[in-house]
């Protein structure tokens, strides 16, 4: 079954917009048939994977490094780092 982004925008709350975002940093492949793509149940995996990615705090730049190398276990490490590393940063200046 294909899907349009419009069925994609209503159900999976992902909107065209972040879709264009996700072509232009090339976390997925541009549509070279048109503009109105379809996307089937592969894709909206993808797309619902490169979401969540996205809201725990990734940039699109470490999605498209994790969905290419599927380094997730490493990235994920590397951001726990700087996150702690920015907790303690704030931490040291409510102190003072």
């Amino acid at each position: 079954m294909k899907y349009k982004v419009k069925w994609i925008e209503d159900h999976m709350g992902i909107t065209r917009n972040m879709i264009r975002r996700y072509k232009k940093k090339e976390v997925i492949s541009k549509n070279e048939e048109g503009k109105d793509r379809e996307f089937d149940e592969e894709w909206l995996r993808q797309l619902w994977d490169i979401r969540v990615v996205v809201s725990l705090g990734f940039s699109l730049d470490e999605v498209k490094e994790i969905m290419s190398e599927g380094n997730l276990k490493e990235l994920s490490q590397k951001k726990l780092g700087e996150l702690d590393k920015k907790c303690v940063d704030l931490q040291s200046k409510i102190d003072n």
